[in-house]
């Protein structure tokens, strides 16, 4: 947003308080409305992968953690991304900003119960609890997991990446 557009985004009213302007509203209701959107999207998603029987959280922690560092950095979510065949006009950066939001302790990357927070269901508590008591299966360096979780999960972090853009665009 230009400073002449943010000047006029706001004006003291009479009682020495601020008000929005037209404009300003506007653009906020946008905002709020493609979150909502998204958020709405992403839940669905976190839902229906969270009901797949092949789905187990740590093994897919543990898939985009190539490195075996017990971490998730930027690069992480890229070459699981890439991997998956959905990285055409994602970059880095991208995955730095999914990392920034998620990351609980500031550190820069991701840890397991930060991952948790992207991909498990946040209105369901029977589909979370149903997902992270599955028996863990072990995902090795070079191991996949099932095609149709590989999918989900990837479409599940590129909708997330293109909510972070989305509402960028309208800031």
């Amino acid at each position: 947003m230009s400073l002449q557009r943010k000047r006029n985004a706001t004006a003291k009213n009479r009682h020495g308080t601020y008000t929005l302007s037209k404009e300003a509203t506007s653009l906020l209701a946008d905002l709020l409305v493609t979150m909502s959107k998204y958020e709405q999207k992403i839940e669905l998603k976190r839902q229906y992968l969270a009901t797949n029987e092949n789905f187990e959280p740590y093994s897919a922690f543990q898939r985009l953690d190539r490195t075996e560092s017990g971490f998730l950095s930027s690069k992480s979510f890229l070459n699981f991304i890439r991997d998956n065949g959905l990285a055409s006009n994602v970059t880095e950066a991208d995955c730095y900003y999914l990392v920034k939001f998620f990351d609980s302790d500031l550190d820069g990357r991701l840890h397991y119960p930060d991952f948790m927070q992207i991909i498990l269901p946040c209105a369901n508590s029977r589909l979370r609890a149903q997902a992270t008591q599955r028996p863990n299966m072990m995902c090795g360096r070079y191991d996949y997991l099932t095609l149709d979780v590989e999918k989900e999960l990837a479409e599940l972090i590129l909708m997330e990446i293109k909510m972070h853009r989305d509402t960028e665009e309208l800031k």
